[in-house]
């Protein structure tokens, strides 16, 4: 516990001087790092949760990457499979409820890149598949919506003028920052579990938990011991569900963990909660046997010095930089 006050009311010849010692202990606790906040400092924390990721904040999102530097991340390739897909049919009519039509989501399948034995579960469960039944590509497909990527234009999904310009091959970096912040600061992530309570507090604090990962996933870990470790206290709460145990670790999985690993920013992630009905959790062909994380090298994510005297963020600097497959 952190000493902030070593003086009573009483001790203070004016109120001034009183008001005058609160500032400067206050001032003194924003500075102190804090383990509860994984050894930030309050103000340290301020400018990582308030920051835009681009020109505000400690974190900031590289914005020059070239496509050698990310690679074939998953998400990265499906979104550009799917904006060429669109762009050389000069459009896909949507069905009468706004959704793919089942010879696109088809075509999605064969050339999409999907968990292990994902496309062969859901042909086997199902005789005809629609969009919904594909629930990670309709994941994807929300997310390039929400991107500006794609839009739904007189009964048709077409490429807005940001999916022109970035579903070619030379625009892979932009595109991948481009959805990497769609993901973690637009996407509602309950979405990415199909529903269930949705979780405010992780939502608010992704910039922190991106930062945790980073010292937290540096060598293989089990997903159920991370997820207690990579977001605050009153976060893991809000998922907890007295009526299954898993339910936090499940929800920290679905809507962090899997995400980065889409990502590759992160080792592959087998099902590890068995019989939770996620599609998004899965094997991507990658990764260690025993459905463990490793953090790739792909993101390097730094602390840079402390916080000054009104904790100025250029003293402490987060830098995500792609440094390859």
């Amino acid at each position: 516990m952190i000493k902030v006050f070593d003086q009573t009311p009483d001790e203070f010849e004016s109120l001034e001087e009183a008001q005058a010692f609160f500032e400067r202990a206050t001032a003194a606790y924003n500075r102190q790092p804090q383990d509860e906040l994984g050894g930030l400092s309050p103000a340290q924390m301020h400018d990582l949760l308030q920051g835009d990721w681009f020109t505000t904040g400690p974190l900031r999102l590289n914005l020059e990457l070239e496509p050698d530097d990310v690679g074939d991340a998953d998400l990265l390739v499906n979104a550009r499979i799917f904006l060429t897909a669109v762009q050389e049919a000069g459009g896909i009519k949507a069905t009468a409820t706004g959704n793919l039509p089942r010879a696109f989501v088809a075509l999605m399948l064969e050339r999409q890149r999907f968990p292990a034995g994902y496309g062969e579960e859901i042909r086997r469960y199902n005789k005809t598949i629609n969009e919904d039944d594909v629930y990670v590509l309709h994941v994807w497909r929300v997310i390039l919506e929400l991107a500006k990527l794609v839009r739904r234009f007189r009964g048709k999904f077409v490429l807005r003028p940001a999916g022109r310009e970035l579903w070619a091959e030379g625009q892979a970096g932009t595109l991948y920052v481009r959805l990497f912040r769609t993901v973690f600061r637009e996407l509602n992530l309950a979405y990415l579990n199909g529903g269930g309570p949705e979780s405010p507090g992780l939502q608010h604090t992704i910039a922190l938990s991106l930062y945790r990962l980073s010292t937290a996933a540096r060598d293989w870990r089990d997903p159920e011991e991370l997820a207690g470790e990579v977001v605050l206290p009153e976060v893991y709460d809000e998922m907890v569900d007295p009526q299954w145990d898993d339910a936090a670790p499940f929800r920290i999985a679905t809507r962090l963990v899997e995400p980065l690993v889409w990502f590759g920013l992160l080792g592959s992630l087998e099902p590890h909660f068995q019989g939770a009905g996620s599609p998004l959790l899965g094997s991507h062909g990658h990764g260690h046997k025993d459905q463990t994380l490793d953090l790739t090298g792909v993101v390097q994510c730094v602390l840079k010095g402390d916080a000054g005297p009104q904790g100025e963020a250029h003293q402490h600097q987060i830098v995500l930089a792609v440094s390859g497959p």
